[in-house]
């Protein structure tokens, strides 16, 4: 695999956890070979693997031999029966010959769960914002590593099958049994060709997981048995229409006909140690640190909601209004036009110090635009930033507040009615000294602002013309009128857009009606569900 190609793949798993909203969710599935990176209480202990599990276990049925002529056909033995699925059937015959209990026994008294904790990895690992956590480890690594990591994403440990109904994301599901609970562990050959069946549901989750979010592999090798049966399973359900699956690891000794087996199974293989120059000197622990540090880091510099705004620091520049002239029009309508695009899946900006200060600079010229003598061109561009400063919810302050009743005082009914452009705009900066008006109290100023508006907008449509009905439905809910609210409930065309639609359910709440807000926030929530938005704008549309 190349470096570039690597890059793209990681890229991939770092997009859909630090905005699956947009991009779609992961999920992970955690072998036995990532408990190596716990660390140790005791230095004489070490968390097995399957290889060595797998070992002891032989050891244990196999004594081995004095005799020198067979100590070599024991160690050739010992090797075949402890590598890939040949540890199932090895399993089974620890099963036979000592019963159930003594192999539920072997694996705890091997597992030494309390002989290590959690190390760096496992904490890297569950601060990313993972569906799904799946793991085939009886250990209980994982579900200790929540109460260490600052990311709290609330997991659910489920360790067994009949947790699963009603269970809610994220979930560490325990799928082969678990130390500190089930005793179910599934680890012999017979265990293995009746899971399909026994734990229907559990497979069933993974194979959900498989199609609903990217499903990535950590700390199994090519030949791990567990790896291997699941691959087998999810195939026989889901036959070719099985999607793709990342399996992460160092993967430096892997053969080119092992690799070429596993892609045409759609196993993608992201061999991690093709992030180093020196390849055959990278260990697994450093290998894996490094991939998950970038998963980490994406997230740290994430794309920046809005451009820096046109013409710095305007409170510095004396009497700047007075420079203002058709390039400026130009520039800002132009800068205006491309932050109103970007940011319209937003119902409110998110509160952070990005948006402060681009709010802060949008101020500066709509406090230098109110100096002007009024033109179209003025309204035109005040409009513009009056729908961004709105979305910060940044209130119109008193002094401002004369300059923009001036403003709109200057426009008679018959040229806005005859230019519908103008109208617009009009309307829109008009709504925010409305706005100005009812969050004060001002109710005399308001019904006087109302009346000219609705004068002057006679023939005016869309999006305009369902934010001002809004309005007037927001101060008839102010003052107790909630009957003409109702009836101007009503007349709000909520097919304008989808903020419109929840602006709207949220007046029917208001009001007390829950029965016609609840059917249409069905419908909006069937409408988002084909959308795809960023984490910022799904949390706008959830705000409202």
């Amino acid at each position: 695999m190349s470096g570039t190609l690597i890059y793209s793949y990681i890229e991939d798993i770092a997009k859909r956890l630090h905005d699956p909203a947009l991009h779609g969710a992961a999920s992970v599935m955690v072998g036995a070979g990532f408990s190596k990176n716990a660390d140790v209480v005791d230095d004489e202990a070490t968390a097995p693997n399957w290889e060595e599990l797998a070992v002891s276990m032989f050891e244990v049925l196999y004594k081995k031999p004095r005799n020198k002529a067979d100590i070599k056909n024991w160690e050739i033995q010992k090797i075949k029966k402890t590598s890939g699925k040949n540890v199932l059937k090895l399993a089974e015959e620890y099963k036979s010959v000592f019963g159930r209990n003594k192999l539920n026994k072997f694996i705890e008294g091997n597992i030494n769960d309390d002989k290590y904790i959690p190390g760096d990895l496992h904490k890297k690992l569950l601060s990313l914002n993972w569906r799904d956590v799946f793991t085939t480890n009886y250990d209980t690594l994982l579900e200790r590593t929540i109460d260490k990591i600052n990311v709290k994403f609330n997991y659910k440990i489920l360790t067994n099958q009949n947790d699963l109904p009603g269970s809610t994301h994220p979930r560490i599901i325990k799928l082969h049994g678990s130390v500190d609970s089930s005793k179910n562990y599934v680890i012999s050959e017979e265990d293995y060709r009746t899971y399909p069946v026994q734990y229907a549901p559990l497979v069933n989750t993974v194979q959900q997981a498989m199609l609903e979010t990217q499903l990535c592999l950590i700390g199994f090798s090519g030949d791990d048995p567990n790896f291997l049966s699941w691959l087998g399973w999810l195939r026989d359900n889901m036959g070719e229409n099985c999607p793709a699956i990342y399996l992460v690891g160092l993967f430096q000794n892997m053969s080119s006909a092992e690799k070429m087996t596993l892609e045409n199974q759609n196993i993608t293989i992201i061999d991690i140690g093709d992030m180093f120059d020196e390849k055959a000197n990278v260990g697994h622990h450093e290998a894996l640190e490094a991939f998950l540090n970038k998963l980490t880091e994406y997230g740290q510099e994430k794309e920046k909601i809005f451009e820096p705004v046109p013409y710095k620091n305007l409170h510095l520049k004396q009497d700047f209004h007075k420079s203002i002239d058709g390039e400026y029009f130009e520039i800002m309508e132009e800068f205006l036009y491309r932050m109103k695009d970007k940011t319209n899946g937003y119902l409110a900006f998110p509160s952070t110090q990005e948006t402060d200060r681009f709010i802060y600079s949008l101020k500066e010229h709509f406090n230098e635009l109110l100096k002007l003598e009024p033109s179209a061109q003025q309204v035109h561009t005040l409009s513009k930033i009056v729908y961004l400063l709105r979305r910060s919810y940044s209130i119109l302050e008193d002094p401002e507040a004369n300059k923009v009743k001036s403003l709109i005082e200057a426009f008679n009914e018959e040229k806005l009615r005859t230019e519908k452009s103008l109208l617009t705009s009009w309307v829109d900066v008009a709504l925010y000294l409305l706005e100005m008006y009812r969050i004060d109290g001002r109710d005399q100023d308001y019904n006087n602002l109302l009346s000219k508006i609705e004068k002057a907008s006679s023939n005016l449509d869309g999006y305009s013309k369902e934010e001002l009905l809004i309005e007037k439905c927001k101060f008839l809910i102010a003052s107790f009128d909630y009957t003409q609210a109702a009836e101007e409930i009503e007349r709000i065309n909520h097919g304008v857009s989808l903020d419109i639609q929840l602006k709207k359910v949220f007046l029917y709440k208001q009001i007390g009606e829950e029965e016609k807000g609840k059917d249409l926030l069905r419908k909006v929530s069937a409408a988002l569900a084909q959308k795809k938005y960023s984490e910022h704008k799904t949390a706008s549309l959830k705000g409202i």
